[in-house]
């Protein structure tokens, strides 16, 4: 079990999207780099920002970065610590927090709204990894 959002968590994750049959087969025609900003709240008081590059169904790389200009990302996804922890632990849609702007994506929107089924498949795999949340 790893500490969500420190380099731990991100070799978790990339390991577990690696080895899992069911995220590689609906994104193996996916290609998309993102920029996780985990706004500071109550919970976290800095912003974390992490960088993730999805490549047909594997990760090539997921790492902190220091500033949201270390690496250029195709989609920045934005929300507070505690939208994160309610999304992976599975008590918020992820769709139903970017409808009530609880989450923020910046992108090219048509080419996210063609790759729904990789992210469900991505963020399914994501709820299956034993996170440990500051709070």
């Amino acid at each position: 079990m790893s500490i969500f959002a420190t380099q731990a968590w991100l070799d978790d994750t990339a390991g577990l999207l690696n080895n899992d049959p069911e995220y590689a087969e609906e994104a193996k025609d996916y290609e998309g780099s993102y920029l996780y900003i985990i706004e500071a709240d109550e919970v976290q008081p800095t912003p974390i920002y992490y960088f993730v590059d999805l490549y047909h169904g594997k990760c090539r790389k997921a790492t902190i970065v220091n500033s949201p200009t270390d690496e250029k990302a195709e989609f920045e996804m934005s929300a507070p610590y505690s939208v994160w922890k309610k999304m992976l632990l599975g008590e918020l849609d992820g769709n139903k927090a970017l409808m009530t702007r609880k989450l923020k994506i910046k992108g090219n929107m048509a080419k996210l709204m063609k790759s729904t089924k990789p992210a469900a498949a991505y963020f399914k795999a994501l709820m299956t990894l034993k996170t440990e949340f500051d709070k």
